[in-house]
């Protein structure tokens, strides 16, 4: 191996170190600067929903999040969230819309909200919440 080959590779692998070095702290920064929501859509009897779109708004400045749309588990994530504190929404065609404020969003922090229960609208209109339909 010649020199100059033993020089080209130390300066490339200094250049490959330096830039690493440089950017170590911005991604070091950026996982504590944002916040993470996750959890379940389910329904009034305990089935998940899959499809229903979720939605974070932002109570201090009214910001609406890009929607997230539930699995076929029902789960849903919001990655890289700017610390606030937020009002979830979920809606599904035939389910009565569900809002529930107060979510609060801390820098690094992950919030597991759990399972948010939507309920049909016409069991919801006619007081049939939690009543089981038998046929004949």
């Amino acid at each position: 191996m010649t020199n100059r080959n033993v020089r080209g590779r130390g300066l490339g692998l200094a250049l490959g170190l330096l830039v690493l070095w440089g950017m170590a702290p911005a991604a070091a920064a950026a996982q504590g600067v944002t916040g993470t929501v996750s959890g379940v859509v389910k329904d009034a009897q305990g089935g998940v929903v899959p499809g229903a779109t979720v939605t974070l708004i932002s109570e201090a400045r009214g910001t609406v999040s890009a929607p997230a749309i539930s699995s076929e588990k029902g789960d849903f994530v919001f990655p890289n969230l700017t610390p606030d504190t937020y009002t979830i929404q979920v809606e599904m065609p035939s389910f009565k819309t569900l809002r529930r404020s107060g979510l609060i969003v801390s820098p690094g922090s992950t919030v597991a909200i759990g399972a948010l229960v939507i309920v049909h609208a016409i069991h919801d209109a006619l007081g049939l919440s939690g009543v089981v339909f038998l046929g004949r």
